[in-house]
């Protein structure tokens, strides 16, 4: 091997006359152009757009379904927590159609139901200032995708349970 570097080979010119070589990418002044040409910046937006076609209808069906769901939990609180009002408050109430809207003495509503939904009672339920209730349910249907649930409020336990009710079930 040899120890010496070799020297490197002498340019050649090209064809235009230059010792450098042709110019590429070039401005005809010489100066070198960056970015990205029109066509190339539309087809990144159309890229995004396609994109954003399909995601966001999707985004907005899990944020509602979020949504209603953080109401059905609030709601549900309620319903746990009406027993406990009833005997703090110390009165008898009959939760029936009418009563499901009519404030309590503590002025709110017996059960927080969200805004727009549809509360039905199928079964009036009796609780009692003693903490004790007859046994009772309502159906509470969300306005936007129609899910429906039953309340069903125990005897004696005053408990409640919740089922999801399918379409077409009654």
């Amino acid at each position: 091997m040899p120890t010496s570097a070799t020297p490197a080979p002498p340019r050649q010119r090209s064809a235009d006359g230059s010792a450098h070589g042709p110019l590429r990418s070039c401005s005809p002044r010489g100066i070198r152009r960056t970015g990205f040409t029109l066509i190339e910046v539309l087809i990144a937006l159309a890229i995004v757009a396609m994109v954003a076609a399909v995601a966001i209808p999707s985004l907005a069906r899990r944020l509602d379904l979020a949504f209603s769901d953080a109401d059905l939990q609030q709601a549900q609180a309620s319903a746990r927590l009406l027993p406990a009002r009833v005997a703090t408050l110390g009165i008898d109430l009959t939760l029936d159609a009418a009563a499901v809207n009519t404030p309590l003495p503590d002025g709110n509503p017996p059960l927080d139901i969200p805004r727009g939904w549809e509360a039905r009672v199928e079964t009036p339920a009796r609780l009692s200032r003693s903490g004790s209730c007859e046994a009772g349910s309502l159906v509470l249907r969300e306005p936007t995708e129609g899910r429906r649930w039953r309340f069903d409020i125990a005897r004696l336990t005053c408990e409640v349970g919740i089922t999801a009710l399918v379409e077409g079930a009654p």
